[in-house]
């Protein structure tokens, strides 16, 4: 056997130049030691810290206190009163690159799925502008108004009525579903080999129920102009050991002939798969820009029906849903896409929230009341980052109590929040990502909230509107004469240009005919 020391020098890095180190040390009696003291060497040599140069856009830090950082000392003599020494920052930033970062932060943002097209900068998120007020015209004087929280109610009631869908808009898409329906059926229960539809078996094509159902928002109520349609093919569940599930090895070749279809009619573009594990085929209509999504599943979805149920019994679900998400969407912290909140896991976060109040609020003017409390709740009281949510039973549940009980049979809910919170640790230990915790109330095993990895961004934006809101509050009997001010818009600030085009392109598609 070769001594350690001669196959350390022997040791090469092709591509780089090599750069003599000092021998590691050689333990005479110790193979064991001398082979990981060679390893600790080869490390050192190819592994090093690299250190950013300025914090990243997307992480938010919190001021940190000036006797925490290194060198500090504090001052002997009191000084001018005129001369102030300012606070140090948690990173060193050059001054002339803040303009540059605003800059890049601007570029990188995505406009899926917002109403505004430009991700608002730091001050825009601290409140210094207001924002665009268009559900003002909606809102009718009255003489009740004189508190605070009435004008914020009678605002958020007119932020939803302006956000609610017209007929012709719904109509828009229920047309979109027959259409789809129909152009299936021409081209693959009729397809043959000459049609250039990929091969599927008879039974197959056959088999397939292309009559798609609307579900998701659209279907619970809880839809706003610009949210996407989501169509779901029925199909039949299978048991097997006593658990209902869906065979994606099955659903694949079925969503593979839609996917075909769509991308060779000219009404559609941008059609691509969205979700590995149950598949999710999206698609834009050309014609009136709305994205839809189509999928197999069991129909009527069990989180729709829960959704329904819950607005029926809360009227305040909606107009809540409504301004959370539309501050969320401002900032670029709602969606799958920007790795935030997704749409079902911000509803039951709502409906947790109103089921564990619900005899807190009383009296006619309480949305502004609750929306004051939802924001105070969910960014500052809990920290997201270690608690999670659950609707049904409603409450917060952490690590710490996720024990298994010693006798007697452990409940469902409880067996799945154990399992959420060790699936987020398991996560967080490997990748270094802690995701928020929702519990699904119909599968208690699932996570709604899996989607959001922005926790402290999500909170430190309901702390901000809800400092926006009870600043707004505090000045409104000073405003009460302007009818132009509004509560609500120092909180949002949420751009609905891009809303407004929006909507007239769906209100011109008269006819949505698909080839």
């Amino acid at each position: 056997m070769r001594p350690a020391r001669a196959l350390s020098k022997q040791v090469r890095h092709p591509f780089k130049s090599h750069v003599p180190v000092k021998d590691p040390e050689i333990f005479t009696n110790s193979l064991e030691k001398t082979v990981g003291a060679h390893r600790d060497a080869n490390r050192a040599g190819l592994i090093r810290k690299v250190y950013p140069r300025e914090p990243s856009p997307a992480i938010w830090r919190p001021q940190l206190r000036p006797e925490v950082y290194a060198g500090y000392s504090p001052p002997a003599t009191a000084t001018s009163p005129t001369l102030e020494t300012p606070e140090p920052e948690p990173t060193a930033v050059k001054p002339q690159s803040k303009a540059r970062r605003r800059k890049r932060n601007h570029g990188l943002d995505s406009p899926v799925s917002r109403l505004s097209s430009q991700r608002p900068t730091l001050d825009l998120i601290h409140g210094v502008q207001p924002g665009q007020r268009p559900w003002l015209a909606h809102v009718e004087q009255y003489p009740a108004h004189d508190e605070a929280t009435a004008r914020l109610d009678a605002e958020i009631r007119a932020l939803d009525q302006h956000l609610t869908l017209r007929p012709g808009e719904q109509r828009v898409v229920e047309q979109l579903s027959l259409e789809v329906g129909n152009l299936l059926e021409r081209h693959i229960l009729s397809a043959d080999l000459l049609t250039g539809l990929p091969f599927a078996a008879k039974s197959i094509r056959k088999s397939l129920d292309l009559k798609p159902q609307i579900t998701n928002s659209r279907r619970t109520g809880l839809a706003l102009p610009h949210s996407g349609a989501h169509f779901v093919f029925p199909v039949k569940y299978q048991e097997r050991s006593g658990r209902s599930f869906v065979l994606t090895a099955h659903l694949d070749p079925r969503l593979r002939l839609v996917e075909h279809v769509l991308r060779t009619s000219s009404a559609f573009d941008q059609v691509h798969f969205v979700r590995k594990s149950v598949p999710i085929l999206s698609a834009q209509h050309q014609k009136t820009g709305l994205r839809l999504h189509f999928s197999f599943g069991h129909f009527p979805r069990l989180m729709d029906e829960y959704l329904q149920t819950a607005h029926a019994e809360f009227p305040s679900l909606r107009p809540l849903y409504v301004a959370t998400r539309t501050l969320l969407e401002a900032r670029g912290l709602f969606g799958p896409v920007n790795s935030g909140i997704g749409a079902n896991a911000l509803a039951v976060l709502i409906i947790a929230f109103l089921k564990m109040n619900h005899d807190r609020f009383v009296g006619p003017y309480r949305l502004g009341k609750q929306l004051l409390a939802f924001l105070h709740i969910y960014g500052s009281e809990i920290d997201l980052q270690t608690v999670g949510v659950a609707a049904d039973p409603p409450g917060f549940f952490g690590a710490q109590k996720m024990r298994r009980p010693k006798q007697g049979e452990e409940p469902t809910f409880h067996r799945g929040q154990r399992s959420i919170m060790n699936a987020r640790s398991t996560v967080a230990t490997k990748q270094n990502i802690r995701f928020l915790c929702i519990q699904d109330p119909t599968q208690f095993m699932r996570n709604l909230g899996r989607s959001c990895a922005r926790i402290a961004e999500l909170q430190c934006a309901f702390m901000a509107s809800h400092d926006s809101l009870q600043r707004a509050c505090d000045d409104w009997p000073s405003r009460r004469g302007n009818s132009q001010f509004s509560i609500l818009a120092p909180a949002l600030q949420a751009n609905f240009d891009e809303l407004e085009v929006f909507r007239e392109r769906i209100a011109s598609s008269t006819d949505v005919g698909l080839e």
